[in-house]
């Protein structure tokens, strides 16, 4: 900022402010501030010193190779850092071990901070799990007695890598690990062995060696009937483990024959045909053979693969995320995801003749369906309803598909967005009582964000309207839900909805199990008897059969392969009260009167929240508020609410969905140029996916797509690592140096073997690079060479040699740094694996530059540019003028007679310019050091004919003052002669006034003679404008007299006779008064009489001498009613006439 003050010799004296960009105050901070802030370490004089096998400003990377038999892997106290990349090799020197995982906390952000489990030694070995989520920490009451995780890999070895986002974190990981000898063959693959080599045999498996078939769970009340593996309860007693008293509702884990031939899947699809469940695709952590068709026996409790015919087609594909329905014998499946991308794909499998066929769509008007993924179809009559979902063209599709199974027609509906929102990972039912779909759930799309929905709506198919319902509360996606009785049954999903802004305790992998009433609009959380602490999942499908709830798979780390059985209490059996009131006890059954009806606990009886309450919950929208199905009305006011009947008065009333104001659609196709920014998915580059800013790129799945579709494209922790930006730091091609490489999970370091740090990062694992080499290849790399674990002793990016083994001798080639990994002051350049430094090209302006970019920093004031190469004028209204190159100085052209005020900092140098105007005025320069540390100083002074000449040479100031005669300088010549000042050396903070004055002496016989010539100039002129306005004012008033006797002398002449009556005489009739002449007024309202007056005699009656005894008189005369006078003052009819208090003249 500067001030500029006039200080100009005249009769005015006047400031102002002007204002010009500052340089940025630029300080460095320290990398941590104690102990804590180094995650795997500790902080001395403000860095972290890392422990070993860690590294980074905050000791959050680390790669570790551990094989001991037993320890513990942590990720450090507290939260772990953000951005963290951790891996960890446990390795038995055994042969034949088994490497036991016991995850004693397990607490990150759900879908979006993972740990990969793999069995082997890259990540090309199989995956055993990905986990996520809070399920076990102390810290928090929800979760402090939650499931301890298992895992085994069973090969020897496992590779842990553990990815952090930069945003959200958790308290991170606690696994204890322990190797034992690998005697599955002996245990019948159905345990391991301990420290005495005597079998553990997993759940279900009983015996020495591990080969007799038990219940899952121990029977506590009852005896296991091995056959079916199922516990058989005493009498009083039912559930899983014979727990639970009574006869209510209870769930059931069972452990089902042939289970062990099914793979684990999630978002998969299931539908009822007959007594069989019939599931079809899903999603598998590993890519072995995967059996997509397979069903469940219900009655007997046992599993099977299904073939098709040998004359059928190959089927579909495998998939997930898409949806299948039952039609008479026919299973039906439409969309989903194949690998990386959404179909519009619909399949028919016969289960009579066990025959695939592609079924052929054909439009109605040119409909055709659309590719989506993570939707609901639901069957209504002869139609397949699908719901929602996610794919390339329109993301979250606001569209209803309906399939008509008879025509084979697809026809395509628009939905209203502002009543229910698109979604992903929702769940419907369909209700044959009131022929009513309901949905709920999702990851919906609104116009702010995508976020977890509570939201439920009904959906009329045939009359194609939408209803709001009752909000559940708990967000949540990827759920189950089945429709028994007028109750919807909702269990699991993911509820964590957390931000770094807003943290979360939801669920991860729920294990909620609640009921909605149809009937109330109510929701209930429902008792979890029977149901294991292991049983949260998300992805997994549910049916209903017989009043039992059948849930099978879904994922939470592992992708389960089980069933789950809930089976309500016997209360909605019984029709009788006296029965209903015997069951209370057992199964809480409660007899409800006004429907002659006996309910259960997970029933509603009569509805617990009124109407009015209902209404009030839906106050955030006015679309949802008027399609509510209790009559809600919207009111408008500061804050807008939502309330049953009629708004108080003084507020709008809305009572229908037409008087709302329509919201933007969140979801149009893309068209044009709008497509830019919605159509990440057909990217195929990271340089291009990172270069559109609402796209982020996924390396390990080489995909593109929207930064809000993250969860919806990688719900199981496909994706272990994402980029919007840098795509060099997601590619083992990317990284320079040893340490780098290893902050991703599938690269290894090559050494070249010159003993300085130089190699390669390759794809590879701890046995080597990925892709075997050949004579011409690339990527061979000797076994002796290879680092994927550790990294050579000598890290010296290849320029320098190490003594002690790993300390740079001396760093050459202009670097510098432990590693001689950056390039020295006044070098710029990627000193890394090699790399060149280059001396910064700053002009003279600048000592250093940016180690990696080469932009310099400009000492000097309005000198700008990557390599100080130009003068700057933005952000300041002066002019700034000269040439940076070579040295050359940017200076402030300042105008004479004026003083300013500059606040300079981080800049040491500024220069400065003036222009003398006159010839025959010294020129007086004043430089003053205000505030802050003296400088130095240069002035100089040139012109268009002279060469540049020193006037001061490295002069302190301070404080500065100097006259310059015009008698020894050509001031105000054609020849531009210019005064310089440069001032350097500046330290910190500094105010700087400056100002060159040039005005003449002040003379006092001049001042004299000016102020009296100009007061008597003044008094002249104001003693001519007083006679003109005189003179002007006569005028006026003539030509107003002028006027006036023109008036007069316009009137009419009248002549008239009088008789006089003799004196004393009275008259006894009285006449109208007569009037000589009337002269109305301008309005009309009255007029003006001149009248004849008798003058008062003596007593005699005779006129005194010298008078006349008669005179004319003129009166007023207002148009009103007649008014009775007094005998001295007579009347003219229709008028009242007053005398005038003037006499005008008198007439003969």
């Amino acid at each position: 900022m500067f001030v500029l003050t006039c200080i100009r010799r005249s009769m005015l004296t006047f400031s102002f402010v002007l204002f010009v960009v500052l340089g940025c105050l630029v300080s460095l901070s320290n990398q941590c501030s104690n102990n804590k802030d180094c995650k795997n370490g500790y902080c001395t004089a403000g860095m972290c010193i890392c422990n070993p096998g860690w590294w980074g400003n905050l000791c959050q990377f680390c790669r570790l190779r551990l094989d001991q038999d037993s320890g513990i892997i942590t990720d450090g106290d507290g939260k772990y850092a953000s951005a963290s990349k951790c891996s960890w090799l446990i390795e038995s020197k055994k042969p034949n071990s088994t490497i036991h995982l016991n995850f004693e906390e397990v607490s990150t952000e759900c879908i979006w901070d993972n740990l990969y489990i793999y069995d082997g030694k890259s990540v090309e070995s199989p995956l055993i799990a990905v986990i996520s989520g809070v399920i076990r920490d102390a810290s928090k009451d929800r979760y402090s007695d939650g499931p301890v995780l298992k895992f085994e890999a069973k090969s020897g070895a496992a590779f842990l890598y553990f990815y952090s986002d930069k945003y959200y974190v958790e308290n991170g990981l606690r696994i204890r690990y322990s190797i034992t000898k690998d005697c599955s063959a002996r245990c019948n693959f159905h345990g391991h062995c301990d420290k005495n080599d005597l079998c553990v045999c997993d759940a279900g498996w009983t015996g020495s060696s591990c080969n007799i078939q038990t219940c899952i769970s121990e029977c506590m009340n009852g005896y296991c009937d091995n056959s079916t593996r199922l516990c058989v309860c005493d009498s009083g007693f039912t559930g899983a483990s014979c727990n639970i008293t009574g006869d209510k509702g209870h769930w059931i884990h069972h452990s089902s024959r042939g289970q062990d031939l099914i793979q684990g899947r999630a978002s998969h699809a299931s539908a009822i045909l007959g007594d069989y469940m019939w599931v079809f695709g899903g999603y598998s952590l590993n890519s072995e053979p995967f059996e997509n068709l397979v069903r469940y026996h219900i009655p007997s409790d046992s599993w099977e693969v299904i073939s098709p015919a040998v004359n059928s087609s190959k089927g579909p594909s495998r998939r997930y995320g898409h949806s299948m329905i039952a039609y008479n014998s026919t299973l039906y499946i439409f969309g989903g995801r194949i690998e990386k991308k959404a179909t519009n794909q619909l399949w028919s499998f016969d289960t009579e003749k066990l025959e695939w066929d592609l079924v052929k769509t054909r439009g109605l008007d040119g409909d055709s369906p659309l590719y989506v993924a993570g939707h609901t179809a639901t069957l209504v009559d002869s139609t397949m309803i699908v719901l929602f979902g996610f794919g390339p063209s329109r993301g979250y599709t606001d569209r209803v598909q309906e399939y008509d199974l008879e025509t084979g027609k697809w026809r395509i509906y628009s939905i209203p967005s502002d009543i229910i929102a698109p979604s992903f990972g929702h769940s419907s039912v369909y209700d044959p009582v009131q022929k009513l779909i309901y949905i709920y759930g999702g990851i919906a799309s609104t116009v702010k964000s995508d976020e977890l929905s509570t939201a439920l709506t009904s959906y009329d198919p045939k009359a194609r309207t939408w209803k709001a319902l009752k909000n559940s509360g708990v967000p949540r996606f990827l759920h189950s839900a089945v429709l028994l009785g007028d109750r919807m049954l909702v269990f699991g999903g993911s509820s964590h909805n957390g931000t770094s802004q807003k943290q979360s305790d939801l669920p991860c992998f729920s294990m909620d199990f609640v009921a909605y009433s149809l009937t109330c609009d109510e929701w209930k959380r429902m008792p979890n008897l029977g149901l294991l602490k292991s049983a949260g999942r998300y992805g997994h499908t549910a049916v209903q059969v017989n009043r039992t709830m059948y849930v099978f798979g879904g994922f939470q780390g592992v992708a389960f392969n089980d069933i789950l059985s809930f089976t309500s209490g016997p209360c909605d059996l019984i029709k009788d009260k006296g029965t209903c009131q015997m069951h209370f006890n057992s199964s809480e059954c409660i007899w409800n009167d006004s429907t002659s009806s006996c309910v259960g606990p997970e029933s509603c009886a009569q509805p617990m929240i009124t109407v009015e309450e209902k209404c009030s919950a839906m106050n955030g929208s006015c679309s949802r508020c008027t399609s509510s199905v209790h009559g809600c009305s919207y009111c408008k006011e500061h804050i807008a609410r939502c309330m049953k009947g009629k708004c108080p008065d003084g507020q709008e009333t809305i009572d229908s969905l037409a008087k709302c104001a329509k919201k933007p659609t969140t979801n149009n196709k893309c068209e044009g140029s709008n497509c830019k920014e919605k159509s990440c998915h057909k990217v195929t580059s990271c340089e291009e996916c990172t270069s559109t800013l609402s796209c982020m790129w996924c390396e390990s799945q080489k995909l593109c797509m929207d930064s809000n579709a993250y969860t919806v494209n990688f719900p199981f922790g496909q994706c272990r690592g994402w980029v919007q930006e840098t795509c060099s730091t997601v590619r083992c091609s990317g990284m320079k140096t040893c340490a780098d490489c290893h902050t991703l999970p599938g690269c290894g370091w090559c050494d070249d073997g010159s003993e300085t740090g130089l190699g390669q990062c390759m794809d590879g694992g701890d046995d080597g690079p990925f892709t075997k080499p050949t004579n011409s290849s690339s990527n061979q790399c000797l076994a002796n060479r290879w680092y994927f674990m550790e990294c050579p002793d000598c890290q010296c990016n290849g320029h320098s040699k190490c003594i002690n083994k790993n300390i740079c001798k001396k760093c050459d080639h202009q670097t510098d740094g432990p590693h001689c990994e950056v390039c020295a002051a006044g070098y710029f350049g990627d000193a890394k694996n090699g790399g060149k430094c280059e001396a910064c090209q700053c002009n003279g302006h600048a000592d250093t530059c940016d180690a990696k970019t080469g932009v310099c920093d400009c000492f000097d004031r309005w000198v700008t540019g990557d390599n100080c190469e130009r003068c700057d004028e933005r952000g300041t209204s002066t002019v700034i003028v000269g040439n940076a190159t070579n040295g050359g100085h940017c200076y402030n052209k300042l105008n004479s007679n004026f003083e300013y005020t500059f606040n300079v900092s981080n800049k040491t140098r500024i220069s400065f310019l003036n222009i003398p105007t006159k010839d025959d005025i010294d020129v007086e320069i004043s430089v003053r050091v205000k505030e802050g540390k003296s400088a130095l100083m240069n002035l100089s002074f040139s012109s268009d004919v002279r060469k540049e000449e020193t006037l001061a040479h490295s002069r302190k100031i301070g404080s500065y003052d100097q006259t310059f005669s015009y008698g020894a300088f050509p001031f105000g010549g054609r020849d531009k002669f210019t005064f310089k000042v440069h001032i350097y050396d500046i330290k910190g903070f500094i105010t700087l006034e400056i100002s060159f004055i040039q005005s003449p002496k002040f003379l006092i016989l001049n001042f004299f003679i000016t102020f009296f010539a100009c007061f008597f100039s003044l008094l002249f002129v104001v003693a001519l404008a007083w006679k003109i306005k005189v003179r002007y004012s006569n005028y006026v008033m003539a030509r107003h007299r002028h006027e006036e006797m023109k008036l007069m002398a316009s009137r009419p002449f009248a002549k008239v006779s009088l008789a006089l009556s003799e004196a004393g005489q009275l008259e006894t009739k009285k006449k109208p008064l007569s009037a000589i002449a009337i002269q109305p007024t301008e309005n009309h309202e009255a007029d003006v009489g001149v009248f004849m007056m008798r003058l008062p005699g003596s007593e005699n009656g005779f006129t005194p001498v010298g008078q006349m005894g008669v005179c004319c008189a003129t009166a007023l005369i207002t148009r009103g009613q007649v008014t009775t006078q007094g005998p001295n003052f007579p009347t003219i009819r229709g008028t009242i006439v007053k005398r005038s208090s003037m006499v005008r003249t008198c007439c003969m």
